[in-house]
């Protein structure tokens, strides 16, 4: 009864959005539903490991995680498969975990889509990143596979729900046969929606582990001339940007530095470029990198993937998705692990123990969006007593090392 008016309100959900779904540009509607069976022919004595990541930052959370379930020689005949929901995640598991044998789109979650892509692969491990749980992808997976989700979390709004409808939550949750959380706080989350304590095992955050690897000298000084970067010449990463968050910060600071702009969403590039035109703002696109002029103050970025570049280019790096509500915060710790200061605004929610040890180590902070240009200004004034060498690169390995650990036992 239960699976049946679930499926009632997912199939009427589908049916309302099917038009704004379809109409979107360079939808990927179609390959959320049609998966062809020959794809899915695998060879036989193969253990079949599904990995779930929503979007980008679950792929770069999983990325060192699924290299080791597929490369490492603890384990053999593996065949992986990784699935996203975004257009910009599924880019970015082929281009960081191209490794993997498959790359698909996670199916609706409607029964007659989902049995059918559960009943061609037959998981033998289907592993979940962060928060991202659909029963009835849950429940067909159950008949064949382990369930495990790592560098999970859950926010205060999805607790209350749960709590509230704890009739689907327990039955959900308990398709999952081990939880690995990020940090203590969301233990007792999870232990107070009546989960069965022994399948929780606290590992510590995946996004500690995942240090960058940086520009050779060489490389490092031909991006400063296609930068047109001087010497002495102060440059700031703006990036992860949501709707508002540009024009919040661009009027709040200074334009007497070269400003390199990477939005979240690659959708928004246009947006984002109007906004430049519409406060006179001189800039130039990094698709048009070879015509920047030494007047433009700002290098919107309009391609995927240049990000650590841009931090590596900089003194100085705002991380936006804080500055505006609902977000929550993103990964603090990325221009960190180039040794580059980072602000962040005040709504971090969702990234308490990035906040924490960014915080605790002096490699950063906290700033309101009314007083940006206050603290960049001291951040320069005082620009060598904030270059600190970043020391904790084995803390940061822990969370990997345990949720391998824990993992082994279910392949």
């Amino acid at each position: 009864m239960f699976s049946f008016f679930y499926n009632v309100f997912l199939a009427i959900y589908f049916f309302l959005n099917f038009f704004k779904i379809f109409r979107k540009k360079n939808s990927h509607f179609l390959k959320r539903i049609f998966y062809k069976k020959k794809y899915f022919q695998i060879e036989k004595g193969k253990k079949i490991i599904w990995m779930h990541a929503v979007s980008v930052g679950e792929v770069k959370a999983i990325k060192k995680l699924a290299y080791f379930l597929k490369c490492s020689k603890n384990f053999n005949n593996i065949f992986l498969i990784i699935s996203t929901i975004t257009k910009t995640g599924s880019n970015e598991a082929k281009k960081t975990i191209f490794f993997a044998d498959r790359h698909i789109y996670l199916p609706f979650d409607l029964s007659w889509i989902v049995k059918r892509v559960i009943n061609l692969i037959k998981p033998d491990l289907v592993i979940l990143s962060e928060t991202d749980f659909w029963y009835n992808f849950l429940r067909f997976s159950k008949k064949y596979a382990k369930i495990v989700l790592v560098n999970g979390k859950i926010s205060d709004h999805s607790f209350y729900w749960y709590k509230k409808f704890s009739f689907f939550s327990k039955k959900m949750f308990s398709l999952i046969d081990l939880f690995c959380l990020q940090n203590d706080e969301y233990r007792e989350k999870f232990e107070r929606l009546k989960i069965d304590k022994n399948k929780i095992k606290v590992t510590g955050n995946l996004k500690f582990s995942n240090i960058e690897k940086k520009l050779s000298p060489e490389d490092l000084e031909r991006y400063k001339k296609l930068f047109k970067i001087e010497e002495k010449e102060r440059v700031i990463t703006i990036a992860s940007t949501h709707e508002k968050e540009e024009e919040l910060i661009l009027k709040k600071i200074d334009l007497n530095y070269k400003i390199l702009l990477v939005p979240r969403h690659p959708e928004r590039f246009i947006k984002v470029e109007n906004i430049l035109k519409n406060n006179n703002i001189s800039y130039c696109i990094f698709s048009d990198i070879n015509n920047l002029k030494k007047e433009d103050k700002v290098v919107l970025i309009d391609k995927m993937g240049i990000l650590n570049i841009c931090y590596q280019l900089s003194d100085l790096a705002i991380v936006g998705g804080s500055f505006v509500e609902r977000i929550g915060g993103h990964n603090i710790l990325e221009p960190v692990f180039f040794n580059k200061t980072v602000f962040f605004g005040p709504y971090m929610e969702k990234q308490k123990d990035l906040k924490k040890i960014v915080i605790d180590n002096g490699y950063g902070k906290e700033v309101k969006i009314e007083s940006l240009n206050k603290e960049i200004l001291s951040f320069f004034k005082d620009f060598l007593s904030f270059q600190k060498k970043l020391n904790i690169e084995n803390q940061l390995k822990i969370p990997l090392k345990n949720t391998q650990k824990f993992l082994e036992n279910f392949i």
